[in-house]
């Protein structure tokens, strides 16, 4: 079922029966739209509720949370727009029926994983995890955020990056597990043989740590 929520067209997908599964929110790289990711996450059907979004700035041949300054370098005003949007679209969100309670799972490919990790860290008492497929946390984002609070909640984190990837340098994937175990989170890191993409065998890795951490 298709729904438009603050502003933003977003496949809905209730969960029946599991009042206390997560709910996953996947969202898109950039140039993709809402129709992209449902059918990467079909393992996951039945044990989480799913939401997808289209990201709100036109980047044809689809949509972009951000806008560029060039390929890997987010514009940081326009990326702030993008968080503050995705905090509204998921303040919204909230109001569905049979989302409201749920624990908050953020994930996503390339954009969409650097929105998740982006938005997980700067909310975490919002976020309960994350499932990063080719993405990393601009150095922006890792400078600009407090020392973390004793006692605050960490989500739990999953990220894979791919050695081939070519808009990506793989060191990403360990500067970014590190700026996290910095704060106190000790992700789950998976590497594969592949590029700027989500392979089956990383697919099946991150469903895998899911089903095991929630």
């Amino acid at each position: 079922m298709k729904q438009v929520i603050h502003g933003l067209p977003t496949h809905v997908f209730p969960l029946e029966g599991n009042a206390k599964a997560p709910l996953l929110v996947g969202m898109h790289g950039i140039g993709s739209n809402e129709d992209d990711l449902p059918s990467a996450f079909t393992a996951l059907e039945g044990h989480a509720a799913m939401a997808f979004p289209r990201s709100p700035l036109p980047h044809p041949p689809g949509y972009a949370w951000y806008r560029l300054i060039r390929i890997g370098v987010p514009d940081p005003e326009s990326f702030e727009q993008g968080l503050a949007t995705l905090d509204a679209w998921i303040d919204e969100l909230r109001q569905v029926s049979d989302f409201a309670a749920r624990p908050l799972i953020l994930s996503g490919f390339s954009q969409g994983a650097i929105m998740s990790l982006s938005y997980a860290l700067r909310h975490p008492e919002k976020v309960a995890g994350v499932m990063a497929f080719s993405g990393y946390i601009p150095p922006f984002i890792r400078e600009g955020l407090p020392a973390p609070a004793p006692g605050a909640p960490l989500p739990r984190v999953f990220l894979t990056l791919g050695r081939r990837d070519a808009l990506f340098p793989f060191s990403r994937l360990e500067e970014s597990a590190q700026a996290l175990q910095a704060r106190g989170i000790q992700p789950e890191v998976f590497a594969h043989d592949g590029g700027h993409e989500i392979p089956r065998e990383a697919m099946a890795t991150a469903t895998a740590w899911f089903n095991r951490t929630f």
